[in-house]
């Protein structure tokens, strides 16, 4: 799964760039211009599959609630061996958080 959301370009460039910049969503679609409709399908994706996870919030001024996402993985190696592939992940949150990946 993993794999499969990384060879996405969008989401690629999204994760790499939110490991020490934490956005909100509709920062995230603003910044790289996304249309409204993919941008909340790819970061709903990621956010399911746990590779963004949430970060604190700021209230507008109706005082809801915006959520601000960081990638879940700060650097990955992937490495292929004949019939297996192998992944090393250095996680960008908690064990616990990253233990549903």
């Amino acid at each position: 799964r993993i794999l499969s959301l990384y060879s996405d370009s969008t989401n690629k460039i999204l994760l790499d760039d939110l490991i020490v910049n934490p956005m909100s969503i509709p920062e995230i679609i603003r910044k790289y211009g996304l249309s409204r409709a993919s941008g909340y399908r790819k970061i709903s994706e990621l956010i399911d599959s746990n590779l963004l996870v949430s970060r604190g919030y700021f209230l507008q001024n109706d005082g809801k609630r915006v959520y601000k996402y960081i990638s879940a993985i700060k650097n990955m190696r992937v490495y292929f061996d004949k019939d297996k592939v192998l992944l090393f992940v250095l996680p960008n949150v908690k064990i616990s958080e990253f233990a549903n990946l």
